[in-house]
């Protein structure tokens, strides 16, 4: 018994021994575990990271898939550290990852401080997030000399604030996702934040907090809650925001009662106050400067020597809390009377004048061929181009002997400017052999539609229009065929005014369009289908009436910016079944380099 005893013992002694050193190696996952200034340490596995608040001068290296879990922080360490992650860094108790000054931390992984920051540097750090960090307490803090750069992979969330940098000169690159339940980027003097993603704050806090500085914005700044996108503390130092993408708050751009410096606003993109207050700029001799873009709610300027200052605008009305002092406006395009200003887009205008030269081509080119006597047809033509634009006729006739009549309707949409056309015409039509291989073709027509401005017709004109056209077609007797067209319309719209423009009121203008067509086909015949391919040249020419706006006793006019005249280089196929149906497929090029697509067909019954 006694000897089974002690062999039991020493069995288990044995098996102790052995499992010692593995868990220890388990553990140890940096090497060296303990390193000298200067060393370069590599970590992987699963197990610990290095704490060693006394490390200084050397780099750190996670390797992808390591797992490291500290009972409080992740990593610790002191100065001028080169520190790279791509595993999983967790600190249950604190940090994720702590370092004193002159610290860079580069991160493809996953960092996590649950009882505490993301990321906590000291003086003079360098955070680069590709990866994932996250913390209880701050995202990112950093303190003076502070340059946060999160790429568009990178994502940062805390739920206080996402990147604390509230030291003055901080630098802010974002290509990503900050969020956090507080401020979402928390700044103070001098900062300098560019955001190309997203800045959100999901709580009653602001998107960006800060006292003065610089902010482009071409992504997202957001505050879900009830505070603002942009929000200035008390400062006597000039600041600028640009803005091409979008700021919303309950109020966009807020700035303290008790700030004092100068704010300029530069918009292009769109500012959002939910709570009736876009722009809010206190005391100070602040500007707001437009080019174009849309602002959702009041502006005010406030105390100090204001100025407005209009570049160029797209369609919108905004209205101000008091005039501001200097009215600075760059463009015809722009009214300012009764603290609003009513801006409107010349190449809207200038889309809806080539849009409607379009479709008088259209109707025109439906009515053109040879009459059949007794027979009922249907003609289409559609044009799809690039930027979501699309016009297109359809047309019902009844031929008679010497003259046939016709209905049509059209229509067509142009992104720019988000224009929308919808017409009704009735017309006649005419055709005779000029000789037995020449055929001439007339039509000419009356109608009238609607043309609107902007997203939900927001401004809506009626018009009245007229055109006619001629096309003349000669058969070889080689094979070619030659056809030319020609055409001349009027479109009159009529005046009228919008209620999202304050009220701006539109006078009657009128639209000239005409056309001009060769193409040279060569016929051929195959199972009963006659094939014609073709290379063709056109030319729209487009002559608009200027627009005259007015505003409260204030007016303006200013000249469309539509294009004089649009060439057309096309290649195409028209097959046709002898007396029951055509159709075609036409590529077109035009001047700029701009392709469409033009489909037509024909049948009669």
């Amino acid at each position: 018994m006694r000897v089974t005893f002690l062999c039991s013992l020493s069995s288990l002694a044995l098996i102790t021994a052995l499992a010692l050193p593995l868990q220890a190696q388990s553990l140890e996952t940096c090497t060296p575990s303990s390193p000298s200034d200067g060393d370069d340490v590599v970590c992987s596995g699963t197990g610990t990271g290095l704490l060693d608040d006394g490390f200084d001068d050397g780099t750190i290296t996670v390797s992808e898939g390591a797992v490291i879990t500290g009972d409080d922080q992740g990593f610790e360490f002191d100065d001028g550290v080169a520190f790279t992650n791509s595993g999983t860094i967790t600190g249950e108790n604190d940090h994720g990852v702590q370092g004193d000054n002159d610290v860079t931390v580069i991160n493809y992984g996953t960092i996590t401080g649950e009882d505490g920051d993301g990321v906590n540097i000291d003086d003079d750090g360098v955070v680069e997030n590709y990866g994932t960090i996250i913390g209880s307490d701050d995202g990112v803090q950093l303190e003076e000399g502070a340059t946060v750069v999160n790429y568009e992979t990178g994502v940062i969330e805390a739920e206080d604030e996402g990147v604390n940098i509230n030291t003055d000169g901080a630098v802010l690159v974002n290509y990503g996702t900050i969020t956090a339940g507080d401020d979402a980027v928390n700044a103070a003097a001098d900062a300098q934040i560019t955001n190309y993603g997203t800045i959100r704050s999901t709580g009653d806090q602001d998107g960006v907090d800060l006292d003065s500085g610089t902010i482009f914005n071409a992504g997202l700044i957001i505050s879900d809650g009830a505070e603002d996108g942009i929000d200035f503390d008390p400062s006597t130092e000039a600041s600028t925001v640009t803005n091409t993408g979008r700021i919303e708050g309950t109020i966009g751009i807020n700035t303290d009662p008790a700030d004092t410096g100068a704010q300029t606003v530069i918009n292009s993109g769109t500012i959002v106050g939910r709570g009736g207050t876009a722009i809010s700029l206190g005391e100070g001799d602040d500007t707001l400067e437009i080019h174009g873009g849309t602002i959702v709610g009041d502006v005010d300027l406030g105390a100090g020597t204001d100025t407005l200052s209009v570049v160029t605008t797209s369609f919108g009305a905004i209205s101000f809390t008091d005039d501001p002092e200097v009215i600075d406006l760059q463009v015809d395009t722009a009214l300012y009377a009764n603290q609003t200003l009513v801006m409107a887009d010349a190449t809207a205008f200038g889309a809806a004048d080539t849009l409607i030269a379009g479709l008088v081509y259209d109707i025109t080119r439906t009515g053109f061929g040879p009459l059949e006597p007794g027979k009922f047809w249907v003609a289409g033509q559609t044009q799809l181009g690039e930027d979501d634009w699309r016009d297109g006729a359809l047309s019902f006739g009844r031929d008679f002997e010497t003259y046939g009549l016709f209905f049509s309707v059209s229509g067509g949409d142009a992104e720019t400017g988000d224009i929308t056309t919808r017409n009704v015409a009735l017309g006649g039509r005419y055709a005779r052999n000029l000789s037995a291989q020449t055929q001439m073709s007339a039509v000419a027509f009356v109608g009238a539609g609607e043309v609107t401005y902007g997203d939900a017709g927001d401004a809506a004109t009626d018009a009245m229009f007229a055109g006619l056209g001629a096309q003349v077609t000669h058969a070889m007797t080689s094979g070619f065929t030659m056809s030319g067209n020609a055409g001349l319309s009027l479109y009159r719209m009529d005046s009228f005014s919008a209620d999202y423009l304050a009220g701006a009121a539109f006078d009657a203008r009128t639209v000239t369009n005409g056309f001009a067509g060769l193409e040279v086909g060569y016929d051929l015949a195959l199972s009963g289908l006659n094939l014609t391919p073709f290379v063709g040249v056109a030319g729209l020419f487009v002559d608009g009436d200027a627009v005259a706006m007015s505003l409260a006793g204030a007016s303006t006019s200013f000249a469309t910016t539509s294009e004089d005249s649009i060439g057309y280089l096309s290649l195409g196929m028209d097959v046709k079944r002898t007396d029951i149906w055509s159709a075609r497929i036409e590529a077109r090029v035009d001047d700029a380099g701009e392709p469409s697509v033009v489909l037509s067909a024909r049948t009669s019954f």
